[in-house]
């Protein structure tokens, strides 16, 4: 690879024809992307400094994926979402959601219709209403918050967290390892 160091990133996810990985020890607020259709070759140009961009001000990019032709960036703090990643000089910010985040790549599952991922709150569906044009959020995990989120302060490493999905039963798993639990979710309801 050339351009942008490549070394260490904690998220990346495939949008658009680009690689787009970030999340990097050195700089937690950028995120570099591809050259088109060519996930090994990374320019120096080709990255995004969210540092101006980000709602609350300063966060660490934590996850990134692609849901409704948009790449959704997820902060520990804040979510934004861009529109046209096929071109990503010619992109433009669709979205900011504040006070709303994700804490590992590991968490975000693509559900078809819907995106879930674990805020510090709980286990929250990113759902888009085309009638007011903005991001409602779900939270999956109410019944069972406070213990959530508990699991996730005894957690010692937040990347190791894990959540998983299984199409055929409609449910989503999240794993805590070191307090050896696991809750499941029924994502019909």
């Amino acid at each position: 690879t050339t351009g942008i160091t490549t070394d260490d990133p904690s998220c990346a996810a495939a949008v658009g024809g680009h690689l787009w990985i970030g999340g990097f020890p050195e700089s937690g607020d950028i995120m570099g992307y591809s050259d088109l259709l060519d996930g090994t070759t990374f320019q120096a140009a080709n990255k995004v400094d969210l540092d101006k961009v980000w709602p609350n001000g300063n966060d660490i990019l934590t996850a990134m994926a692609a849901h409704n032709n948009a790449l959704v960036v997820f902060g520990r703090r804040s979510i934004i979402t861009y529109a046209n990643p096929y071109s990503p000089a010619s992109m433009t910010k669709q979205d900011t959601v504040s006070n709303i985040g994700c804490i590992s790549q590991n968490t975000v599952i693509d559900v078809g219709r819907d995106l879930l991922f674990l805020d510090d709150t709980g286990l929250r569906a990113l759902g888009r209403t085309i009638q007011e044009n903005s991001m409602p959020f779900g939270d999956m995990s109410k019944n069972v918050r406070r213990d959530v989120q508990t699991s996730i302060l005894n957690e010692a490493d937040n990347s190791l967290i894990k959540g998983v999905y299984s199409q055929d039963n409609n449910i989503y798993i999240l794993f805590f390892p070191t307090s050896e639990k696991a809750y499941v979710f029924d994502t019909r309801g």
